[in-house]
């Protein structure tokens, strides 16, 4: 641009200011143009002083002000991003704050923002209220800092939808009562990152409720009101060095779209406590990683489901919503063989009853679901029979103590459980729990170089035509019954494990069950070091 056309614009914007002023009253706004460091990206940088909320009202002065730099951007053809910055003070928040263009910064450090009492709706959302827009049109948009209070709203505070690089840095969502702290659906890139998730309070009605800190849900109606309907993915999510605090659930969903996963999920470095039901659930996952997170005062860990008999849709249902159809089946595809799963590195202290739910206690699950007939699914489609197992499951690394199971799997193919410890801190009597389940025909490839202790059942244990490779080279003690049991299930290799004070046998094979090898196993203080039934082989 030559000096003479930046003369010309430089005059034009400030005519825009000018127009701004006498139409807005923005004459307690400074804006200014700085260059980045990021080559030829251009920043406008925009203040906005408080006389100026004051007057207006802070969502009015914050929408109008983003107008007023995109406008100034527009003009001298900038293809940076807009930053704004707010003063730093407490706002009672009778509307949303709506964030409704892209490549956009807005820093609220400093800032603390209060629902007014009563009051039904967000306090931040990206995209306009009933948007038309389909995929992912809002993008590059990062919220930096801010205390979010529901102060006991029932609304969720933060919603994204139809957006693309998303980034949520050091910001606070808290006091929410029977609704979500934030929920995203259809985005393509999304980050938490040191953020804080507070005070999420729900009743006890008796319903199973199913409110998470971070929901990852789908574009229908019914549960994502507001934006289009869409059977748009979500992908390439991360939430990292966030804390979680009184909430039920931390990271989750429990909504999804056949044959389209949630693709790329990585919750890393987090801190959850005081959890009600769960810190993370998963449905319709693939390419996740869930790894050096320290999760504690919680019924359950970490659960991963293929699906469950809820919540599934066909892309053709939701795509007669709005019309926004997409190239996705409806009938039953086989799951990919290697859905790529890593759960490693966490620490894990499970205790006490699930509050909203009737789960079963334990530490990690991962799960799929055989469907023997066409199953319609509660507040869902029509799914198609057939197999959704997950496959290609990593577990380790993990310690975990428990008041249930350590691991429970089912229907679940490739799997490697290895280096991790379980420790049982349940009541001895009452309900069983073992080390490590394999169920429902799943197969392991390897459980390898586990400790296991105090568990009421079995340390290692595979019933319901499971079957795994190799056994090896763990150390299981004081469990109430089997160390290694096999059950109507199939092991080639049973190693080098060490077995101490198990109740009834070290190594069980029962009930038309078959093990190709056992050799090298040391173990002690059991009623008979291995046993196997006339109907099994060894």
């Amino acid at each position: 641009m030559s000096a003479k056309d930046k003369l010309i614009n430089s005059w034009v914007v400030s005519i825009v200011l000018l127009v701004a002023v006498f139409v807005f009253g923005i004459e307690c706004v400074n804006v200014s143009a700085a260059e980045t460091n990021l080559g030829q990206e251009y920043t406008r940088e925009v203040e906005v002083s408080q006389a100026f909320i004051t007057k207006y009202g802070f969502t009015n002065a914050f929408y109008r002000t983003i107008e007023m730099a995109n406008a100034a951007s527009s003009l001298e053809n900038e293809s940076g991003s807009v930053k704004v910055t707010m003063p730093a003070g407490t706002y009672e928040i009778s509307n949303p704050i709506q964030v409704n263009y892209s490549n956009l910064t807005v820093d609220f450090r400093g800032c603390t923002f209060i629902q007014k009492k009563d009051n039904v709706g967000n306090l931040l959302k990206i995209g306009e209220s009933n948007s038309k827009r389909t995929g992912y049109a809002y993008h590059d948009i990062t919220i930096i800092g801010g205390v979010f209070d529901g102060n006991g709203s029932k609304s969720t505070i933060f919603k994204t939808a139809h957006s693309k690089n998303i980034k949520v840095i050091g910001t606070t969502f808290k006091n929410v009562t029977n609704g979500h702290l934030t929920e995203a659906a259809g985005v393509d890139g999304l980050t938490f990152s040191e953020c804080n998730f507070e005070n999420q309070m729900l009743g006890t009605s008796g319903a199973t409720l199913t409110y998470e800190a971070i929901q990852l849900d789908i574009l229908t109606h019914e549960h994502f009101s507001g934006y289009m309907a869409e059977a748009l993915p979500t992908k390439n999510v991360l939430v990292e060095k966030c804390v979680f605090d009184q909430v039920p659930r931390g990271v989750g969903s429990h909504t999804g779209i056949l044959n389209c996963p949630m693709d790329g999920i990585t919750i890393r470095n987090n801190t959850f406590k005081n959890i009600g039901s769960i810190a993370v659930q998963g449905f319709n996952w693939i390419n996740v990683s869930i790894s050096d997170n320290d999760i504690s005062d919680c019924p359950r860990g970490i659960a991963l489901y293929a699906m469950q008999n809820t919540g599934m849709y066909l892309q053709s249902d939701i795509a007669a919503e709005d019309g926004a159809a997409a190239s996705i089946s409806d009938e039953y595809v086989k799951p990919a063989d290697n859905q790529n799963i890593i759960i490693s590195g966490n620490k894990i202290v499970c205790g006490g009853k699930d509050q909203f739910a009737d789960y079963a206690p334990v530490a990690i699950y991962v799960g799929g679901l055989k469907l023997s007939k066409n199953t319609k699914m509660t507040k869902g489609s029509v799914i198609p029979k057939g197999d959704y197992f997950i496959s290609g499951v990593t577990i380790k690394n993990n310690q975990v103590q428990s008041v249930g199971n350590g691991i429970r799997l089912e229907d679940v193919r490739k799997v490697t459980v290895s280096s991790n410890q379980f420790k049982f801190i349940g009541k001895q009597k009452g309900d069983i729990y073992h080390g490590i389940q394999l169920r429902l025909a799943s197969q392991a490839d390897s459980i390898k170089s586990n400790t296991i202790s105090g568990y009421n059942a079995n340390g290692i244990y595979l019933n319901t035509s499971s079957k795994a490779k190799l056994i090896s080279g763990n150390k299981i003690s004081n469990v109430g019954k089997y160390g290694i049991g096999v059950e109507q299930s199939t092991v080639t290799t049973i190693k080098s494990n060490t077995i101490k004070k198990a109740k009834l046998w070290g190594i069980a094979i029962v009930i038309k069950s078959k093990v190709s090898k056992i050799s090298g196993n040391k173990i002690s203080g059991c009623t008979e070091k291995i046993h196997i039934t006339k109907d099994s082989k060894a």
